[in-house]
């Protein structure tokens, strides 16, 4: 028969391990120097790995380039898939770039310059990435009070560049959106961007823990550069996004 502190023991580890574990843990792959790596790490441990790896600070070992974030793929497809006939699929996810972390331009960025490019990312419909900079262009004409994000949109205008909008995904649903948004916000980190706000798990596959959100919103991200380098986008500056003057429609016919 157990002691009683044997007991104890063995209910506080049941216990323990009935608590979620909010924080990543070093996988099997993860040997001496990546964990040094981790200790200056930016950006989530799923995400910086993949940075350190693509800027040859970690020399990879057996399996240490295999992509994450698969799996979680197929369970947020299978969370939604019954979905897609039941709500409007007008949504879709973006992000905003700044074109000073992409000085040879988007065909010849490498990841870690696309990845430290992103300064916000978001769930919309319509032209909702362009509100963003319609924002920045009130609160130069004082309508609007201003922001780290505007802040930043006009800095970037200000040096005689424009802002990339990239879009990750097209024709998903309110809840699939906000699921992506808040993988993509945990595996930036929300202090490297300019978002107030995190995002919510509400819509995540149940069990989700931020491990498998951040690892998600990995796969994501590296998906999202490689379709970024192929695409023809334009940076928008300030022209671009101010309505163009329209003069009033004249019925009269010219000689």
């Amino acid at each position: 028969m157990p002691k009683k502190g044997a007991r104890r023991n063995l209910k506080a580890e049941v216990k323990k391990n009935e608590e979620p574990i909010e924080e990543e843990k070093p996988d099997m792959l993860m040997d001496a120097s990546i964990s040094q790596a981790r200790k200056g790490a930016k950006y989530s441990p799923s995400l910086q790995k993949l940075v350190d790896l693509e800027k040859g600070r970690l020399m990879p070992g057996v399996g240490a380039i295999q992509l994450v974030g698969c799996v979680e793929a197929r369970e947020v497809q299978a969370k939604y898939s019954d979905e897609i006939d039941n709500f409007p699929r007008s949504f879709y996810n973006y992000l905003l770039l700044d074109p000073i972390e992409l000085s040879d331009g988007p065909h010849a960025c490498d990841f870690p310059g696309f990845i430290a490019s992103i300064f916000y990312g978001g769930k919309g419909t319509g032209s909702r990435p362009h509100d963003h900079l319609r924002q920045a262009i009130e609160v130069g004409e004082k309508k609007r009070k201003r922001s780290g994000k505007t802040d930043h949109i006009q800095d970037i205008w200000e040096r005689g560049h424009g802002v990339y909008i990239f879009q990750l995904n097209q024709n998903i649903t309110s809840h699939e959106s906000l699921a992506v948004e808040y993988c993509i916000l945990e595996a930036l980190g929300i202090s490297n961007l300019m978002n107030k706000y995190r995002g919510t798990k509400n819509y995540l596959p149940d069990g989700w823990r931020v491990k498998k959100a951040r690892d998600f919103g990995t796969l994501l991200l590296f998906n999202a550069w490689n379709v970024f380098k192929l695409s023809n986008v334009k940076s928008l500056k300030e022209v671009h996004v101010k309505p163009a003057y329209v003069p009033p429609f004249d019925t009269k016919i010219n000689p």
